[in-house]
């Protein structure tokens, strides 16, 4: 009202539409000023679809890579104009798949999921989010061999293969191997059968 224009109006000049006049848009452009207007987030969502929130799960907080690992996408967030949001599940499956389920309902733009360890429950919820999902840490094979979702990983299983072809090359052959839990596809799983 106070820039004497329809709600309409106002709506296509904050989303940056060529279809306003010249007059209007600096009228419109005005008021948002003097009134110190922000567009609604949540109210924007419902008819973008999108929350502008990128939505990163991990196991443990208190980890320093995933510390680290947060700093960097918050930072490119921040460059694309998102909001990056951090939860912790302490590696309980269950509630690692309730939040998954939150974050589906919350219609999150990205998932960046730092787990450890993977069950049917958390595979079925990440299949059900309606955004791209990237795993860090370790991913989910299919039947065929091939990771379901974008994984970013180090190759763990060379890794460990590398390692141990160094100690047999330098003629040592009782070797030990300690890794992580065996259900731990990366640091279990892989890494065993890479030694």
């Amino acid at each position: 009202a106070d820039a004497g224009v329809s709600v309409s109006t106002v709506s296509r000049v904050i989303n940056g539409s060529s279809s306003v006049s010249d007059d209007k848009r600096s009228r419109v452009l005005e008021s948002i000023k003097k009134n110190n207007f922000h567009p609604n987030a949540a109210a924007r969502s419902l008819i973008t679809k999108q929350s502008g929130i990128i939505a990163i799960l991990v196991s443990d907080l208190t980890n320093p890579s995933i510390t680290r690992a947060f700093e960097d996408i918050n930072s490119e967030c921040i460059k694309k104009g998102k909001i990056a949001a951090i939860f912790e599940y302490g590696a309980d499956s269950t509630k690692a798949a309730a939040l998954l389920i939150k974050m589906r309902e919350s219609n999150v733009d990205g998932l960046v999921f730092m787990g450890v360890k993977f069950d049917d429950a958390i595979i079925d919820a990440l299949r059900q989010l309606n955004c791209p999902v990237v795993l860090a840490n370790q991913g989910i094979l299919s039947e065929n061999g091939k990771n379901e979702f974008m994984t970013i990983t180090t190759d763990s299983y060379h890794a460990i293969r590398d390692v141990t072809d160094f100690f047999l090359m330098e003629g040592h052959t009782r070797i030990a191997f300690i890794g992580g839990n065996k259900d731990d596809y990366t640091n279990g799983k892989l890494r065993l059968k890479g030694f």
